[in-house]
C-alpha cells in the first residue's frame, strides 16, 4: 500500500502491471490522516534520499508500526537512535532495503516499545521540559537553587526575604525539580 500522490504514480502503476503484482499493490493517493493506515500496517518503509526531519517515522512509531528506513540525511538516524528502533540501510540500495524489510517482517516488535521511543517528540513533554528549564534557571539566578523533587520550594532571596515557589504537579511529574541549597527548605 502506498499513500500519497505525485507525478510518478503512472510509472508505479505500470511497473506493478509489468511485474504482475498490480492486484496486490494499492496506490491509495492522498490521505489527510494516514495514522489509521499506519496503525494497521505490518511495516512502514521510508525510502527517501533525504528528509527535513522524518516526522513520518515518529508518526508510524507512535501508533506502534514497525519501521525500516534509509539512512538519509537528516532525521532517520536520530529518530531511530542509530537503528535501535528499526533498521537503517544505505540510500538507493534497493537490495539491502528489501532484505531489511523481509527480516523486519519476520521479527516481533512490541508496539509499546515503539510508542515509548516517540515520547521525546511529544509537544506536551517538550513544553513541560522547556518550562522546567526556564523556571529553574530563573530560580538559580535569584536563589542559587538546583533540581530536586517537591511541589513547593521556599527560599530566601539575596535581600534576605523569604519566597515560595509553587511548582505545577505536571512539571514535578515530568522531571525532578529543585534540590535544597543553603538557606532554602522544601515542603510537599
Amino acid at each position: 500500500m502506498i499513500l500519497g500522490d505525485g507525478p510518478e504514480r503512472p510509472a508505479l502503476e505500470a511497473q506493478a502491471r509489468r511485474l504482475g503484482i498490480d492486484a496486490d499493490v494499492a496506490l491509495i493517493g492522498f490521505v489527510s490522516d494516514p495514522l489509521p493506515y499506519m496503525a494497521q500496517a505490518d511495516l512502514f518503509v521510508l525510502s527517501s534520499r533525504y528528509e527535513g526531519l522524518g516526522n513520518v517515522l515518529v508518526e508510524a512509531m507512535a501508533v506502534g508500526c514497525p519501521v525500516v528506513s534509509t539512512d538519509c540525511p537528516s532525521g532517520p538516524r536520530e529518530i531511530l537512535e542509530d537503528g535501535h528502533h528499526g533498521p537503517l540501510v544505505p540510500v538507493e540500495n534497493a537490495e539491502m532495503l528489501a532484505e531489511a524489510m523481509a527480516e523486519h517482517l519476520d521479527q516481533t516488535r512490541r508496539a509499546e516499545d515503539l510508542e515509548a521511543a516517540t515520547r521525546r517528540f511529544d509537544s506536551r513533554q517538550i513544553a513541560d521540559e522547556m518550562a522546567v528549564r526556564a523556571i529553574s534557571q530563573d530560580a538559580k539566578r535569584k536563589y542559587d537553587v538546583r533540581f530536586a523533587s517537591s511541589s513547593v520550594v521556599e527560599a530566601t532571596d539575596t535581600g534576605g526575604h523569604p519566597e515560595s515557589f509553587k511548582v505545577p504537579s505536571r512539571l514535578v511529574a515530568a522531571r525532578s525539580f529543585f534540590e535544597p541549597t543553603k538557606g532554602m527548605s522544601i515542603r510537599s
